[in-house]
């Protein structure tokens, strides 16, 4: 058998025939061509990988060899919309600073493939803050502060209202005649 026809197996190259002695492959040479279809529609098989494929998996990279982090990106987005709806409670403090501290790493850092979602989380990061203040400064300075720095309540005036409250609420749950203490 010549080189171009020898059969390759578990032998090597030129062993003995599965197909018997002088039998040929009945599936043809091996030499596989587009097939009866024309060629792949859907581009080249393995080893043609594009931009922000990673051919050993991993970490996707983008078109400059930077990684993508859109993670980063997007949690920068949603901390920075949630300190945003909860911007006069406590927790907008840390939920702005992780929105502008991940939009900034995100931007220095990384490819910019979500540069909207980490922008987005700056913007609104910084929003809440100017929010929390403004909201302060109203409460602050709204005539009920006045009057209460005006003529603070005694303990007593506290209690009273205390016991107020929690009266009608007994009231308002179990009626008219409730025993109260």
């Amino acid at each position: 058998m010549d080189e171009n026809n020898s059969f390759k197996n578990s032998y090597g190259p030129g062993g003995p025939n599965p197909y018997g002695p002088g039998g040929s492959n009945p599936y043809g040479s091996g030499n596989y061509g587009p097939g009866p279809g024309g060629p792949n529609p859907y581009g080249p098989g393995p080893g043609n990988y594009g931009p922000g494929l990673n051919p050993y998996g991993g970490v996707p990279v983008g078109p400059h060899g930077k990684r993508t982090g859109s993670g980063m990106a997007i949690a920068a987005m949603a901390c920075g919309i949630a300190a945003l709806a909860l911007f006069l409670t406590v927790i907008n403090i840390p939920l702005a600073i992780v929105a502008i501290v991940l939009g900034i790493v995100y931007l220095v850092n990384y490819e910019p493939v979500d540069r909207g979602f980490a922008i987005t989380g700056i913007v609104t990061g910084i929003l809440s803050f100017v929010l929390l203040i403004a909201g302060i400064a109203v409460i602050m300075t709204s005539p009920l502060m006045r009057h209460l720095e005006a003529h603070p309540p005694t303990q007593d005036e506290i209690i009273e209202e205390y016991n107020d409250v929690i009266e009608d609420y007994y009231r308002d749950m179990f009626g008219d005649d409730a025993d109260f203490y």
